[in-house]
């Protein structure tokens, strides 16, 4: 890893040490490095768990998020106008 990455990388953990976990800049600098990004980690866990207890993710749409998924969702909501459509098409 060359300085300026490396430099940067400390840099970046000291702002999640004192801005996201809120420490002192004495105590982010008296921290294992891994432990700081354990501690960010372990910090991400808990918001993203009490902001899916508040928020529960919505319920996967049949057939998926996916374009296959929003295409079947499409015909089946459109399902009368494209009949309609295709029969008066032939005649």
């Amino acid at each position: 890893m060359r300085a300026a990455a490396f430099a940067e990388y400390l840099d970046r953990l000291f702002d999640i040490g004192t801005g996201h976990l809120g420490w002192t800049a004495a105590e982010t600098l008296d921290t294992n490095l891994d432990h700081i990004r354990r501690a960010a980690d372990a910090r991400h866990e808990l918001i993203s768990s009490v902001l899916k207890a508040v928020f529960p993710p919505a319920p996967t749409p049949p057939g998926g998020d996916g374009v296959a998924g929003k295409l079947m969702r499409f015909a089946s909501s459109h399902n009368g106008m494209i009949a309609a459509r295709a029969a008066s098409e032939t005649t």
